[in-house]
């Protein structure tokens, strides 16, 4: 028994010793995997060039009667989902403290999809009555515009977890300006004139809240990585919807405002490979990245919810907005 209990605590001893060696010893953290030029600036810039699709609903122009004078939910005039052009940059800086990196990035995003109907009947959804006496618009256009202009700036450390992987936590702010316009026509054929009515529709708003997300990297030889991201953020939103509708036939006008505060959910995830190298004698490194994006943002299609709102519908609802497509994204450190 005395045996056992010098060596239990000659054990202990030795433990307590190597943790009082290692608590002074920098190799106990994660290795930094940041890129690491020899150059004293340590900055680096990113370009990116985006082309993603927007998509939301309540964007519909119009729903097409059937052969008995109904709304026929089967067939409902859409708008375009087209895919549109679009940029991001940054700037980062390396910094001394714990190999970490202060990143501020922009994104600019704007979109213009279109839609067009003629036909016998369509029910109009954007002036939500009837126009001209019971009779039915035969034909209508819309469009739907979609600005963004958003920042972050974010606080990361990028450090193996294995020989392969890397992660990279980081936190920040997101901001910026989101705004949407949708107009909306229609026209009705009634004895021998045609009547048009009109639906003009805008939300403006600005947001601002904590991001916090993870990039991850799997390496392979001669430069080449998995890469990955997920990002979450929660913004207050201060919302401007505005709507503006007018009947020709009733000689009638009506304006809809409805300013609000709202707590938007803010989600980004992607995923693609790169490719990067160090030249001339390891002073720069450029790296090139093609990647698959999604993004949602919780809550955003005002401009159909007060209309439904307005004329008592039970399709009141605030949609989100989805954004998806490719990323080309080159960066270059100096």
């Amino acid at each position: 028994m005395r045996k056992l209990l010098i060596s239990t605590f000659m054990l202990m001893a030795v433990t307590a010793f190597t943790i009082e060696k290692d608590s002074n010893d920098m190799t106990i953290y994660n290795k930094s995997a940041r890129i690491e030029v020899k150059n004293p600036l340590g900055v680096f810039i990113e370009g990116s060039f985006l082309y993603w699709q927007p998509r939301q609903d309540g964007t519909e122009l119009a729903v097409i009667n059937d052969t008995s004078g109904y709304a026929d939910i089967d067939h409902i005039t859409r708008i375009g989902t087209k895919y549109k052009p679009a940029f991001k940059v940054a700037i980062g800086k390396n910094l001394t403290y714990d190999d970490s990196q202060l990143i501020a990035e922009y994104l600019w995003y704007y979109s213009k999809q279109k839609a067009k109907v003629a036909t016998t009947d369509i029910f109009p959804l954007w002036t939500h009555i009837e126009v001209g006496s019971g009779t039915y618009p035969a034909s209508g256009n819309a469009n739907w515009k979609l600005r963004m202009n958003m920042i972050n700036i974010k606080l990361q450390r990028q450090f193996f977890v294995g020989s392969r992987l890397i992660l990279t936590p980081s936190f920040g702010l997101k901001g910026g300006w989101l705004n949407q316009n949708y107009t909306a026509n229609y026209y009705t054929d009634l004895f021998w004139t045609t009547i048009h009515s009109y639906s003009k529709a805008k939300s403006d708003s600005w947001l601002l809240g904590p991001r916090l997300g993870a990039d991850l990297a799997f390496t392979f030889p001669k430069g080449f990585r998995f890469i990955g991201s997920f990002y979450s953020s929660i913004c207050y939103q201060y919302i401007q919807p505005r709507q503006e509708i007018y009947l020709t036939y009733l000689g009638d006008i009506s304006k809809i405002r409805q300013d609000s505060g709202n707590i938007t959910n803010i989600f980004e995830m992607n995923g693609g490979f790169s490719w990067g190298t160090y030249f001339p004698s390891n002073k720069y490194y450029i790296d090139f990245a093609l990647t698959y994006d999604f993004h949602t943002y919780s809550e955003q299609n005002y401009m159909f919810y007060i209309v439904n709102t307005d004329a008592n519908t039970s399709v009141a609802s605030k949609y989100p907005l989805f954004l998806h497509g490719i990323t080309f994204k080159t960066s270059f450190y100096f």
